[in-house]
């Protein structure tokens, strides 16, 4: 992910998810690259799987406040129903 491939680092995190679907920091960040790839929808439930398994309460406000930008972003980003 920090190279810049994203796509690669998905195929990594999900690798990974598959062996242990409840890795926190594997969550967190698979939610970070698909937020750097603009896939902002398909961010919001990782990230909120990874508030879930969240145990450290010093982690609350920011990752409340991740998963809110991640929402704005993904209703943004969403065609408008008329």
């Amino acid at each position: 992910m920090k190279q810049g491939n994203y796509e690669a680092a998905v195929d990594v995190y999900n690798s990974l998810l598959a062996i242990v679907p409840d890795h926190f920091p594997a969550l967190v960040n698979l939610a970070r690259t698909l937020a750097g790839m603009r896939l902002f929808c398909e961010a919001l439930p990782v990230l909120e799987k990874a508030r879930g398994l969240d145990r450290d309460p010093s982690r609350r406000t920011q990752i409340e406040q991740a998963i809110a930008d991640l929402d704005a972003k993904c209703q943004k980003a969403r065609p408008q129903a008329r």
